[in-house]
């Protein structure tokens, strides 16, 4: 399999951009680390039971750090890339990212 050029969306399906020069790919499985964190972080945020603000807050919560996860992935793109390595793009996956 060719690899996939930089401008490229993933051919997996999923989001795809660029940030700081690098492209981001988020393939759709991205969405089960976010739903699996808004669950296991919800009883931190159920002060209001009944109500949609503890799972609106979980939610939020998961997206925040999933976004601090894709800035700690760019910033190893970045670090590489100061000492010479190749490096095209991120991924974040489920749980994580590369």
């Amino acid at each position: 399999m060719p690899p996939a050029r930089e401008h490229e969306r993933p051919t997996s399906g999923g989001l795809g951009f660029r940030a700081l020069g690098f492209q981001v790919s988020v393939p759709w499985n991205a969405l089960i680390g976010l739903v699996v964190i808004a669950v296991l972080w919800l009883p931190e945020f159920s002060q209001a039971p009944g109500s949609l603000v503890p799972w609106v807050s979980a939610g939020l919560f998961a997206l925040l750090l999933t976004a601090s996860i894709l800035g700690h992935e760019l910033a190893h793109a970045v670090a590489a890339r100061a000492f010479g390595y190749h490096v095209t793009g991120v991924t974040l996956w489920a749980m994580g990212g590369y």
